[in-house]
């Protein structure tokens, strides 16, 4: 049921979607480069925080939608569950590799906001703190989405002001929730005119 409210919450903006909203010259394409935090939940009860680094390449097909790649990677520590190991945390890696369809939600001159919607895999990664010994190091399918607020800086360097998103990821018969946000900067190039 959470997870239903998260996905209606991400839609909520395309009910004030207007004409006007794509008034302007949109681009072609669009590149994100950003610093990117994760809470990470794995087995359904450790959960961690992670940071890292993640990168967007998104195609504009045209002023209404385009089609996005993304690939994002996080690294931080897990708190464990209690075990007969005395092992208090593990090293969490994280590298989601995703794509899917971007749908401009409203764009001026100075905002841009836009709703991605992502699948693709996710390799996480497990290991015990100085011991090097993976627990975990496997690929999962993945399912994500984003929405991005951008604000201008000049004609083709944006300020990507938030990126708030989710991804669930399928680990064995459940689905896990991670949550995460991004900030960087977006480079814009070419024009799609009306």
């Amino acid at each position: 049921m959470k997870r239903w409210i998260v996905v209606a919450l991400l839609l909520l903006p395309f009910a004030f979607v207007s004409d006007e909203a794509f008034a302007q010259i949109d681009p072609e394409a669009k590149l994100f480069l950003g610093y990117s935090y994760l809470r990470a939940e794995v087995d359904d009860a450790d959960e961690g925080d992670a940071h890292g680094g993640q990168v967007e390449y998104t195609y504009y097909l045209n002023r209404r939608a385009g089609f996005t790649i993304s690939a994002a990677g996080h690294w931080g520590t897990l708190e464990a569950p209690p075990n007969i190991f005395v092992v208090g945390a593990f090293d969490l890696e994280q590298i989601p590799l995703m794509a899917g369809p971007t749908f401009v939600v409203a764009r001026s001159n100075t905002v841009d906001l836009e709703l991605s919607l992502l699948g693709g895999a996710l390799k996480r990664s497990l290991e015990v703190p100085g011991f090097g010994n993976s627990v975990r190091d496997d690929w999962d399918p993945a399912l994500g989405a984003n929405l991005a607020l951008d604000l201008r800086l000049g004609d083709r360097v944006w300020l990507r002001a938030a990126q708030p998103g989710v991804i669930f990821v399928r680990s064995g018969d459940r689905w896990e929730t991670d949550y995460r946000i991004a900030v960087g900067l977006v480079i814009r190039s070419g024009s799609i005119i009306s």
